[in-house]
């Protein structure tokens, strides 16, 4: 069953935050250049934590 519009939206939201979170750990330098990504869970993981903490 195809997701819903508001669910696809949803989704297309939370990839755009991750990907400006990993944009701003670039530009601060908490993630040097050459290092690997964190992995999906720890991604995950550190979304949650700011968004329920309001960072």
């Amino acid at each position: 069953m195809p997701l819903e519009r508001e669910e696809q939206e949803s989704q297309s939201s939370r990839y755009r935050q991750i990907a400006e979170q990993i944009k701003q750990a670039i530009h601060s330098g908490s993630l040097p250049p050459d290092s690997r990504l964190p992995s999906v869970r720890t991604l995950t993981a550190r979304f949650i934590r700011s968004k329920r903490s309001g960072c």
